[in-house]
């Protein structure tokens, strides 16, 4: 799940990424990925972003946030925070 994220970010920034970062408290670590790239409209975001075979990339698959928020589920944590 974080290296979709980061592969994401990477596509999305080019050659301009700049370094993020992560936060540890206690037991849990939070870990934040974002990019400087065009970005995605508050309509994908919130009818598309999650389902399989919607992409916004011109050779995306669609497949990737899916996955990735399966993986999550599938251990019982929430992708809305």
């Amino acid at each position: 799940m974080c290296t979709n994220l980061l592969l994401n970010a990477c596509d999305a920034v080019g050659t301009n990424a700049d370094h993020g970062g992560d936060h540890t408290t206690g037991e849990w670590v939070a870990l934040s990925v974002s990019d400087n790239g065009c970005g995605m409209s508050e309509q994908f975001i919130k009818n598309s972003l999650f389902r399989p075979f919607r992409s916004t990339k011109k050779k995306g698959l669609g497949i990737g946030m899916f996955q990735s928020k399966t993986i999550v589920e599938a251990h019982q944590e929430d992708t809305r925070r």
